[in-house]
């Protein structure tokens, strides 16, 4: 403290020894200011005496001026600060003087003997003469008491036309002018050490508060070193620094949570609210584990912990209560959010393990959590592992896929029980991993459903099966599968119907098939897609009738082409109670009455066949008729079809299955 005071002093001191000499460099100038302005009355105070005397250039020779002119002379003082002045001829003679005495009155001469001249400079008089021009002197603080504290002795040249006839000394005085130009440079010199001082304390106080916020973004540096600004909890670094599974508890576990749903409620509220329910998730965590416990958000909406209790048991009413917790409502921001959390648990055997290898298996956990639903909490075991490493083969391989060509699509035959003959296809997508292992639709459609690729293989998929329909002959149509997913853009009429542009294929050979439980996602943003659909002249139908509500209102509400009878209702029909063909007999008359073509699918077999038929069902689909081919098979399949309608020529019947079929 006393080296900052000794410093400050310093710089006092060197600030006043400047302002001094500002304040005497300032004297100077304001001496050399007042004297131009002197010099300039001077010379018009000659130019005036030159204009207002009678006869100037005769009186400036004569010995003695006449009573006017010397009236006129004298009447000069009263137009200016000239208190004293001196005329001189051509030769350098004084010709007139004049002076003010101490009553006001002007004393005169004529020659300059009856007074002493009081600057005495005769050789400046000879140089204006000789060299025109002007010269001042100054005089401060005379010793005179009758004169002025402050004149300028001015030599100007008096000029008729363009000749110099004589030369005036004007004595002006300047005091008044002086002495408030001084005292205004006193009074700036004043403030400017007032205004000095001033900005010397808010220096200093300035470098204090600069060294205050170097101490506070210090802080901030450790802070951010350390902690994510969001949650407020330990960063990624921070917390592989500082989690530590060694513990007395009994029981420790490594968490892995994932916000559910994330994305869409930053896509609904926008991040501000995103992050202030990051804030809210992070929080119920810190209190869930205490403070015994570490957490960490180690990225976007994924957060990790590590816990210590008495039991297992204990560490999962810990997951559970902060579950509980995040699903309370957050308001913020004038809405209210609501969300929950995925949690994967892994119980640590001991110590020994690294804190990386935990939270693996607590993500493979989590994994799982999701899969099965989102808001639940799973525990690592070792079944779990070989479920999870398959779940996320068959995730790569639909990433894989595109550029793999991975993809492939196989189309099953759909025969008119009135003709037997083959009236379309359904386009059946097929998946087979980089190793050769054909994975199932089961399989890989949820996969690609719960990892958001399922939009662009709906794509891939109509656009593939119309371009392979727009080859078949003009009597046939190609039914393609949608899901929920491909609903929810709101631009699939749009997809159809630039597809249809390119490929050719008339809406008319074109059926899309959608399920009933996708109808109970959004019923009017489906509804009005599914009408813009009917209008482009595409064929609707409603697959796997009879798995969900089977709520009739959704038949007439959405006006379908077709009912797909599901294939659970198919196997029934070995039932010796014969409930199963009184429920198909119903729903077929019902999609008749409702002018709907009712087709059912999954017959295997030639008695199941037959029943359909007797009930007349319009279409039929199955391995009795024909499994899944690749689109190279279509052709003879199709041959086969027509040549086994001419040989069997029944119309009542079904065919038997073709040899070459299947």
């Amino acid at each position: 403290m006393r080296k900052k005071l000794i410093i400050t002093v310093a710089a006092m001191s060197m600030i006043l020894v400047l302002i001094g000499a500002a304040s005497l460099g300032l004297v100077a100038v304001i001496q050399h200011g007042v004297g131009v302005a002197a010099e300039r009355e001077a010379v018009q105070w000659a130019q005036y005496l030159t204009d207002e005397t009678p006869d100037l250039e005769t009186l400036l020779q004569a010995d003695n001026p006449d009573q006017d002119q010397l009236s006129a002379v004298l009447s000069l003082s009263q137009v200016s600060d000239v208190f004293r002045f001196e005329l001189f001829n051509q030769q350098g003679d004084a010709v007139v003087w004049a002076a003010q005495s101490d009553d006001g009155a002007m004393a005169h001469g004529a020659h300059p003997h009856q007074t002493p001249h009081i600057g005495g400079h005769l050789d400046t008089v000879q140089q204006i003469l000789a060299e025109g021009g002007i010269a001042s002197f100054i005089h401060d603080e005379t010793a005179d008491a009758t004169e002025p504290k402050y004149f300028i002795e001015a030599y100007t040249p008096i000029v008729s036309g363009e000749q110099v006839i004589g030369v005036a000394i004007v004595y002006v005085d300047k005091t008044a002018m002086y002495r408030q130009f001084t005292s205004s440079a006193i009074q700036y010199s004043i403030a400017m050490s007032a205004l000095f001082a001033v900005i010397l304390a808010v220096a200093y106080f300035l470098i204090a508060y600069l060294r205050e916020r170097q101490k506070t973004a210090k802080r901030s540096i450790e802070y951010l070193a350390n902690f994510d600004t969001v949650s407020g909890l330990l960063n990624r670094d921070a917390f592989f620094k500082t989690a530590s599974l060694a513990s007395k508890a009994n029981c420790v576990a490594v968490l892995y949570a994932d916000v559910d749903n994330f994305k869409s409620t930053n896509d609904v509220f926008g991040h501000q609210t995103g992050d202030a329910f990051l804030r809210h998730v992070g929080e119920a965590i810190a209190r869930g584990i205490g403070e015994t416990g570490v957490a960490s958000r180690i990225g976007g909406d994924e957060f990790v912990a590590v816990i210590a209790a008495d039991s297992p048991q204990a560490i999962l009413a810990v997951v559970d209560r902060v579950q509980q917790d995040v699903k309370l409502p957050l308001r913020t921001g004038g809405v209210t959010v609501t969300g929950g959390i995925s949690v994967g648990v892994y119980m640590v055997p001991d110590a020994t393990v690294s804190v990386a290898d935990c939270l693996h298996k607590a993500d493979m956990a989590l994994y799982q959590a999701k899969a099965d639903g989102r808001g639940l909490h799973k525990v690592f075991n070792q079944a779990l592992e070989a479920t999870v490493a398959r779940r996320q083969k068959v995730e790569k391989a639909v990433r894989q896929a595109y550029d793999l060509d991975l993809f492939t699509l196989e189309f099953q035959p759909l025969l008119d029980q009135t003709s037997n003959l083959c009236v379309g296809f359904e386009a059946l997508l097929r998946l087979t991993d980089e190793d050769g292992e054909r994975i199932p639709p089961d399989e890989f459609i949820p996969v690609a459903e719960s990892i958001g690729e399922i939009e662009r293989i709906g794509t891939w998929v109509l656009k593939t099966a119309m371009a392979q329909a727009a080859a078949w002959p003009d009597d046939l149509f190609v039914s393609v599968n949608l899901s929920v997913r491909q609903f929810e853009s709101q631009e699939l009429p749009e997809l159809v119907s630039e597809l249809l542009a390119q490929t050719g294929l008339p809406a008319t050979r074109l059926e899309l098939e959608v399920t009933e439980s996708l109808l109970m996602h959004d019923t009017d943003k489906i509804g009005r897609q599914l009408a813009d659909l009917r209008t482009l002249g595409v064929s609707i139908a409603m697959d796997d009738f009879g798995t969900g509500y089977s709520s009739l209102g959704y038949l007439w509400k959405f006006g379908f082409d077709k009912l797909k009878i599901d294939r659970s209702f198919i196997m029934g029909l070995a039932d010796s109670r014969g409930q199963a063909s009184d429920v198909l007999d119903a729903i077929i008359a019902l999609g008749h009455r409702l002018h709907m073509v009712v087709t059912a699918e999954g017959i295997e077999t030639e008695e199941q066949a037959d029943i359909l038929s007797a009930m007349s069902c319009d279409q039929m689909q199955g391995f009795y008729f024909g499994r899944p081919m690749r689109p190279v098979d279509i052709a003879p399949f199709l041959l086969n079809n027509v040549a086994s309608t001419r040989r069997y020529n029944k119309k009542t019947s079904v065919p038997k299955k073709a040899r070459s079929q299947g």
